[in-house]
């Protein structure tokens, strides 16, 4: 065996001439047919078959498992040296890896990397005893997300390259359920905003773009309309041709009735109200990839982000079933907002169990969830009260990641607003980029107004926030700006450990500012009985 041998590189050259013209790297793999012969075994053990041959499981060097596609049709070189091309030209996850290939006479083999898990319509369509492989719906918005990122990388390459065939039987599992993407048998590559027009349609029916089948022109769009199919298939767990049975057709006429398309669901997906919003809005994004108007339907870039977008509100949706986190994901706050109550005074102790369930609500995006959620917008009007004084964080509004932050989730933040410019931190009203530490800063101003009882933008605040670097614990000094409506009910040092609290969340570095779970700690200890409390305090 030899990389990129003689025979395997003439072989190329001489038969992909076409496709050749527009790639210049490939380094693949050469085997003879008697390398083939031992790392399969003899061909022992048969993996799946169809109109172009069989793949059999194979060791390669005795380790490494892979796969042999083998051609039925030795002859047809031109055809089997494009595919090598075209699929050697991706290096991505989420696509089957080519290892190498075998090109002896009237021998045509592709080796392949082995992926152990089946493909999405084994996972999809086939039941054991006890019927269907459980499949939740987090993990088809992993899988369906990963193939519409990888369809985005192959379209949007120097030379794009289409796929032509995706099915849920070209999408590999492997052990974990990532997707990789297989068969790039009618695989094109394409010059820039090129398309290819043939004759011979080739694909899969049910899966086929109807503009190529009418005009035999592919497109990106094509993929486009691939992916959505799979996509209906992923939801309702039915098959796109069963019997007389048009899937896409009654999925797309339920989806105009509105709510009728929720019968059309898969029964193990739509438990729960939440999680059937959700998936209308995976069917409206399928339905708009599976347009007849090619330049209606979205480009693979746009699908990969609105997904992305479903799974992240599937996320937060989630937070409002778990208990111990004070965040509010539907309906507004029945008592209203801080700073929403004309003519009620707080006590003291209902403004430190606000601070402080407002407080656990931030904790628990910043830290509590599988990636940190950056509110971007905390502000008293969004901080809404129930209860007991349970206040709930509001106005979570998903957005797009923002260079810098690829690791978080960012919600939905307009910035600055006139109402909203006091809350920023220092870097964040000059960058206009959010980050947990402008949450930070945000909650600190929150925290200014609890004790003063003024919004952000009168002039107390302001010159209390001037005066941040000596109040910190200095009960005299913090007396002056407490809210003279408690007529002193209040603890002097629990007045002046909640300013020291809020001084170290606006500090001018960002780096000296205190997560939010020190923020949590802190606070809770206010909840303790003073030692020496004021005379005129009580709870």
């Amino acid at each position: 065996m030899d990389y990129q041998g003689n025979n395997l590189r003439d072989f190329l050259e001489n038969n992909g001439h076409v496709v050749l013209q527009r790639v210049n790297n490939y380094n693949l793999r050469s085997f003879t047919e008697k390398e083939i012969d031992h790392i399969t075994n003899g061909y022992s053990n048969l993996l799946g078959k169809g109109a172009f041959g069989k793949v059999y499981k194979g060791a390669l060097d005795g380790q490494c498992l892979v796969a042999v596609k083998k051609y039925k049709d030795g002859m047809r070189k031109e055809e089997f040296a494009k595919e090598v091309i075209v699929h050697c030209q991706i290096n991505h996850k989420n696509v089957v890896r080519l290892l190498g290939c075998c090109t002896e006479e009237n021998t045509l083999m592709i080796v392949m990397e082995f992926v152990c898990n089946g493909n999405l319509s084994n996972i999809l369509h086939c039941s054991n005893a006890n019927g269907h492989v459980p499949f939740p719906l987090d993990k088809r918005l992993d899988i369906a997300i990963e193939l519409a990122e990888v369809l985005s990388c192959m379209h949007s390459m120097y030379s794009p390259v289409l796929h032509g065939d995706i099915k849920p039987a070209n999408i590999l599992l492997d052990e974990n359920l990532v997707p990789k993407l297989s068969d790039f048998g009618i695989a094109r590559l394409l010059s820039t905003n090129e398309t290819q027009q043939t004759r011979n349609i080739v694909g899969s029916i049910g899966y086929l773009d109807p503009l190529f089948i009418q005009t035999g022109l592919l497109t990106p769009k094509s993929d486009v309309y691939s992916f959505g199919v799979v996509l209906v298939e992923m939801i309702t767990r039915k098959k796109v041709a069963d019997g007389n049975v048009n899937l896409i057709q009654n999925f797309t006429k339920s989806l105009k009735r509105g709510k009728a398309v929720r019968k059309m669901f898969d029964e193990e997906i739509v438990y729960g109200k939440k999680k059937i919003i959700v998936l209308e809005d995976i069917a409206k994004l399928a339905v708009d990839c599976l347009r007849l108007e090619d330049i209606l339907r979205p480009e693979m870039v746009e699908v990969a982000d609105k997904l992305r977008k479903c799974r992240k509100d599937l996320e937060l949706r989630r937070m409002g079933e778990k208990t111990g986190p004070s965040i509010l994901l539907m309906s507004p706050g029945k008592n209203g907002a801080i700073g929403t109550r004309p003519g009620q005074v707080l006590s003291w102790a209902q403004r430190v169990k606000i601070a402080l369930s407002a407080a656990q609500g931030i904790e628990f995006l910043h830290h509590k969830t599988e990636s940190c959620i950056i509110h971007s917008d905390i502000k008293s009007s969004n901080i809404l009260l129930f209860d007991n004084d349970v206040a709930k964080i509001g106005d979570l509004r998903v957005s797009k990641n923002q260079p810098g932050y690829l690791d978080d989730i960012l919600l939905d933040c307009v910035l600055p607003s006139n109402n909203g410019y006091q809350y920023h931190a220092p870097e964040c009203r000059e960058t206009g980029e959010f980050s947990r530490e402008d949450d930070m800063y945000s909650f600190g101003v929150v925290l200014l107004e609890l004790i003063t009882g003024r919004i952000s933008g009168y002039s107390q605040n302001r010159l209390m926030i001037g005066a941040m670097p000596v109040l910190s614990g200095d009960e005299v000094q913090v007396q002056q700006y407490v809210d003279p409506r408690l007529r002193g009910k209040y603890p002097p040092k629990a007045a002046a450990k909640m300013a020291a609290i809020a001084s170290r969340c606006m500090q001018r570095k960002a780096d000296s500012r205190p997560s939010m779970s020190i923020v949590v700690t802190d606070l809770r200890s206010l909840l303790l009985p003073e030692s020496t409390p004021s005379k005129l305090w009580h709870w």
